[in-house]
């Protein structure tokens, strides 16, 4: 499996993301819990989540296009520089007054980031050969996850010990070192890169006509369309956990800064359990059993988490979730790399993206109007409810044989090492 990582351009790829996850995974548990400790309220630390989220209906088509038609390692640099950048602001805040500057900053970082995700997805076939994309996306997964083993914990203790302050300096270090290995990363020739792209579009096209070009994409494909509605119904989960699991470690379990992180990285935990055995499932099974029976185990895992409401059963569960949802995730992803052309590869990102954000943005809208009235158990439980029926329409739906070579046709096969 770490063959892969002899592709030089890869592994630059691969160990910016091990780094810049860390520095994200400190401020993820950190903010929030600065927001909450400013507010004591569910509805002011779900405006973060909702900063966030915005971006990913606003401008992800768009980011799709630009995705298509710039230059996908510029575009990551500019990205990580950016967020470099803007970071420092959140030092700005001490107490409620100061919110809107959370706010803005995490709007503003969460635009460089749909800019971001979809360069990273889409120019993952251009670096490695089709047959290995199993292997590149288990491996990017593994190293986000083996980064969760440490970080949520770590950024619970920095922010126990010392406020959110030193955890913004690191994110800021880690920005940093991710643009520089990406810069250093070589990439196919252009046409090389992009051999669809003379009969796909124009640069003359509009950005509402190259849009409606993935979304064409995406209606005629039977596996998109099914992926995108399953997306869709996850988003809603994660919507609700985003807003919500704050409040239920916190004021629910009782376990404070250091107990949350602990929770994330035991999730983490199960998550590399799940990368050794997605290569598994991905040459033996067919792509509908990894996605839906990994978003039914990770919705019922939830289900039961919520109901005992005990802080060693968390913990535990915690680790049995992250499994299933490193398998469907892995999966889903390398199933819409296969089936998407190339030269719209960034489009049909962006598209899910869009239809994912708005998903995960009335969810978290929802959960954050909601739970300051509502139980937070009973909003957590009917997110995990979405989770199962994404499961089921993936096993009922989606074609149970694997991805079509009509599907795939236009898929770039980049060889090692180019």
């Amino acid at each position: 499996m770490f063959a892969v990582l002899q592709n030089r351009a890869y592994a630059l790829l691969w160990l910016s993301s091990l780094i810049s996850t860390l520095g994200d995974w400190l401020l993820l548990v950190a903010l929030p819990l600065a927001v909450l400790a400013f507010s004591g309220s569910a509805l002011a630390t779900g405006l973060t989540l909702l900063s966030a989220t915005f971006p990913m209906v606003l401008f992800s088509p768009l980011a799709g296009v630009l995705v298509d038609r710039l230059d996908r390692r510029r575009l990551m640099v500019i990205c990580d520089l950016s967020r470099a950048a803007l970071l420092p602001g959140l030092l700005l805040v001490h107490d409620t007054q100061h919110l809107w500057i959370v706010y803005t900053v995490t709007f503003l970082m969460a635009m460089a980031r749909q800019l971001f995700d979809p360069a990273a997805r889409a120019v993952l076939p251009l670096l490695v050969q089709q047959t290995l994309l199993v292997r590149a996306g288990v491996l990017l997964s593994i190293a986000a996850d083996a980064v969760r083993l440490i970080g949520p914990a770590l950024g619970g203790l920095l922010y126990a010990a010392s406020g959110v302050q030193l955890v913004v300096w690191l994110d800021v270090l880690s920005f940093l070192f991710s643009a520089l290995l990406i810069a250093g990363m070589r990439m196919p020739p252009c046409d090389a890169a992009r051999p669809v792209l003379r009969e796909a579009e124009d640069w003359r096209l509009s950005w509402r006509q190259g849009w409606k070009l993935g979304w064409r994409r995406v209606k005629r494909s039977p596996t998109l369309r099914v992926l995108l509605l399953a997306d869709a119904l996850s988003s809603v989960k994660q919507g609700s956990y985003n807003v919500l699991n704050v409040v239920f470690v916190v004021e629910v379990l009782h376990a404070g800064a250091i107990g949350r992180g602990l929770i994330s990285s035991a999730q983490a935990l199960g998550g590399l359990l799940g990368g050794l055995l997605v290569g598994y499932l991905a040459a033996r099974w067919r792509t509908r059993w990894p996605i839906g029976l990994g978003l039914i185990g990770n919705g019922a895992c939830m289900l039961v988490l919520f109901a005992l409401q005990s802080y060693p059963v968390t913990l535990a569960l915690s680790a049995l979730c992250g499994l299933p949802v490193m398998v469907a995730g892995v999966m889903l992803t390398v199933t819409i790399q296969k089936t998407a052309p190339a030269s719209v590869l960034g489009r049909v990102f962006g598209i899910f993206g869009g239809v994912g954000g708005l998903a995960l943005l009335l969810s978290e809208g929802a959960a954050s109007v909601l739970g300051d009235h509502v139980s937070v158990v009973l909003l957590l439980s009917v997110g995990a409810g979405f989770e199962l029926l994404a499961g089921v329409v993936v096993l009922t739906a989606l074609k149970p044989q694997r991805t079509s070579r009509r599907e795939a046709g236009g898929a770039i096969s980049a060889g090692p090492g180019r």
